[in-house]
């Protein structure tokens, strides 16, 4: 395991205020994304080798009671696993692994999320 320890208040830290046209406060989902991902990351890691792949998130959709909005935490982290991955290098495990506890802290951009968000309007 890496020595880097993130926490949720790394995740609050990392990301100003900003909003979308005065609409979304890109901000405040951005961080509800990664403090759902660090705080079922153990339960999404149903195999338990400290990394989230596709086929876990894929499965935790059906396998779990989410909420509508947890769905779409889930959604927007299996779309992008290997974008998250690729942005911060754990030096551990395969490059396809999946998405690791600090590559959600330091893998996850206010562009992805922006792109996300609004492919679902309309």
């Amino acid at each position: 395991m890496s020595q880097l320890a993130p926490k949720l208040e790394d995740a609050r830290s990392f990301w100003p205020a900003l909003s979308l046209s005065g609409g979304i406060d890109v901000a405040r989902l951005l961080v509800e994304v990664q403090e759902f991902a660090l705080t079922t990351f153990d339960r999404l890691d149903s195999d338990g080798n400290g990394f989230i792949s596709k086929e876990e998130l894929e499965e935790a959709k059906t396998k779990y009671k989410l909420s509508g909005r947890e769905l779409s935490y889930v959604r927007f982290l299996c779309a992008n696993v290997s974008k998250i991955s690729a942005a911060f290098d754990d030096h551990e495990g395969p490059p396809d692994a999946g998405i690791s506890r600090n590559d959600i802290i330091h893998g996850i951009s206010r562009r992805d999320l922006i792109k996300f968000f609004g492919g679902m309007a309309g």
